[in-house]
C-alpha cells in the first residue's frame, strides 16, 4: 500500500472516531432540558434524539456541506493534512468542551480549523471567506475560536 492510500485510510479512521465523539457530545446538549425538566425520561430523550437525527439526516440532506463546498473554503487549499488537522481539531474541541461541560458545537467550527491550518502552513488566509471579520483579526480567531 502506498502512503498515500495509508494517510486516507487513517483520516477516514479518524473521522469515525470524531463522528462517535460528537455523537456522544452533542446528545448530552440536545438532551439536557427535556431531561432536566422532566418532561422525558433520559432513555426517551436519547430514542426522540437518535430518531429526529436520522430523519433530519436523510430528510433535510446536505445543505451544510453545500454551502462549505461552494464559497466557504475553497477547495483548491483543502487536502488531505487540513482535512485530518479540522477533524483532529475538532475532536480536541468536543472533548475539553465536554469534560468541562461547556455547550457547544463542533460541526460549526470544523470549516474555521480547516481554513486555520491552511493559513497557519501555507500563508493561504486569501483563499478562506470570512465575512464581517477583519483581516487584521483573523490570525487571531485562526487558532479555532468560532464566533458562530
Amino acid at each position: 500500500m502506498t502512503s498515500s492510500l495509508v494517510l486516507v485510510a487513517f483520516i477516514i479512521l479518524v473521522a469515525l472516531a470524531f463522528d462517535y465523539i460528537n455523537g456522544f457530545h452533542d446528545a448530552a446538549n440536545s438532551i439536557a432540558t427535556v431531561v432536566s425538566t422532566r418532561v422525558l425520561t433520559p432513555m426517551q430523550a436519547v430514542a426522540w434524539a437518535a430518531f429526529f437525527n436520522f430523519v433530519a439526516a436523510f430528510g433535510f440532506g446536505v445543505q451544510v456541506a453545500k454551502t462549505v463546498g461552494k464559497g466557504v473554503v475553497d477547495a483548491g487549499v483543502v487536502d488531505q493534512w487540513v482535512i485530518l488537522g479540522g477533524l483532529l481539531g475538532a475532536i480536541t474541541w468536543n472533548l475539553i468542551t465536554w469534560y468541562f461541560g461547556i455547550p457547544s458545537s463542533s460541526k460549526l467550527t470544523t470549516p474555521e480549523r480547516a481554513g486555520a491550518r491552511n493559513r497557519l502552513n501555507d500563508n493561504a488566509s486569501s483563499k478562506l471567506i470570512e465575512p464581517g471579520l477583519p483581516r487584521r483579526l483573523r490570525p487571531v480567531k485562526a487558532p479555532g475560536i468560532s464566533t458562530h
